[in-house]
């Protein structure tokens, strides 16, 4: 998961791990607007995994990991507004 994180990171994002803070815990100290990051994220106290927010080919991205799950998740939108009010409801869409 980690080399494979590391070459969507290098080859499609072209964000630097921990390049920026998106996401902190749920209740968005951070994660409020898009903007270009990598950063790792929970929900409540628990570590979940990375996630960057990018734009890949002119349109917003987000790729975050589920690090128990060996996971790697890919969103894209038209807008970064919208992609980062739908990952604020992670506690809903993410069943952990």
């Amino acid at each position: 998961m980690n080399a494979a994180y590391a070459t969507f990171l290098s080859d499609f994002a072209h964000v630097s791990r921990d390049s920026g803070v998106c996401y902190q815990t749920h209740g968005l100290a951070a994660f409020a607007s898009f903007s270009t990051c990598e950063t790792p994220y929970s929900i409540g106290s628990t570590s979940e995994g990375q996630v960057a927010e990018y734009v890949y080919k002119g349109s917003p991205d987000i790729s975050n990991t589920f690090t128990k799950d060996l996971i790697l998740v890919d969103m894209q939108a038209a807008s970064g507004h919208a992609l980062v009010k739908w990952w604020d409801h992670a506690p809903n869409w993410v069943k952990v």
